[in-house]
Formats: structure tokens, sequence, C-alpha cells
């Protein structure tokens, strides 16, 4: 069974790109626009192992960092990427891992696949 990724972004055209690099190198990927399904799909079923999240989400959502840590509460052991402008990178500290914009997808591939390994050890 491919490891399973919850990818959490406003913007279609950055989920679609890295949803296809991912899926490309073998990831399940759940996709989300806003941060409220992604907490309920935390709650499924089937656990995801990274979850990759933007910091900043529209007024009225939740924030990635408050997705973050419903993650950790809810999958423990899951790692996390949060991306977002690297001014707000101190915001993501204690969390995961911190991706800046603008999103190098080669790069943010590589960063899932290292934590996925660093999971099996």
């Amino acid at each position: 069974m491919a490891k399973l990724v919850l990818l959490a972004h406003t913007l279609e055209s950055i989920r679609a790109e890295v949803a296809a690099a991912l899926r490309h190198a073998g990831y399940e990927v759940l996709e989300f626009a806003d941060t409220m399904p992604a907490i309920s799909a935390l709650e499924g079923v089937r656990r995801p192992n990274v979850l990759i999240t933007r910091i900043q989400y529209p007024p009225g959502s939740p924030t990635g960092i408050s997705l973050a840590g419903m993650a950790m509460v809810k999958c423990p052991g899951i790692k996390t990427i949060i991306t977002g402008d690297p001014a707000l990178e101190e915001y993501a500290a204690g969390l995961g891992e911190f991706h800046p914009h603008p999103i190098d997808v080669p790069r943010l591939v590589a960063e899932v696949e290292r934590l996925m390994s660093d999971g099996e050890k």
C-alpha cells in the first residue's frame, strides 16, 4: 500500500503540481483547499504519513499551524512540512520542516521522501 500524504494548500495550481509530482514518486495524495476538511481527514480510517500545509489561509479558516498541531495530536508520529513566506518561518518552529515560498516542487518531493525514509528507521 502506498504511503499517504495529506496536502492542504489554497492555490489549485500549486496543489495540482505538487500532488502530481508526489503521485509520480509513488505516494497516495489527499488534496484539500482548506484546513477544515483536512482536519476531518486526519480522523479517517487511514492515517497520513506526511502532512504538507501552508502557514496562511483566508480569514475564517484555521491556519496551517493549527492544522499541523491537530495532526500531531490526532496522528502521533506524522511528519509535517509547512510552506510559507520565509518571514513566517518562526511560526512553524517545533511543528516540522519549513519549506519557503515559492515552492520548489522537486525539493519538496525530496523532503517528503526523506521524511518517509526517516519514519522507517
